[in-house]
């Protein structure tokens, strides 16, 4: 069951093949993609965690501050 789940942390934090990346993907540098074809079409990775836009990212990252 770890195994299962630190391998999905593992590939969610994979580039998308498409996408163009950049950061290092924590609170301080969150890896952000933009798919090359589709601008529009973007997430973030933060701590093995994938996110759909910053808003979310900013959200995570204030919270796990907190705690």
């Amino acid at each position: 069951m770890t195994l299962a789940i630190v391998l999905a942390g593992t590939f969610a934090a994979c580039d998308k093949p498409g996408y163009k990346c950049e950061g290092e993907g924590t609170c301080e540098s969150p890896r952000c993609c933009v798919h090359e074809d589709d601008v529009l079409d973007t997430y973030c990775v933060v701590d093995g965690r994938e996110f759909d836009n910053l808003v979310k990212v900013t959200a995570y990252c204030a919270n796990k501050k907190l705690n």
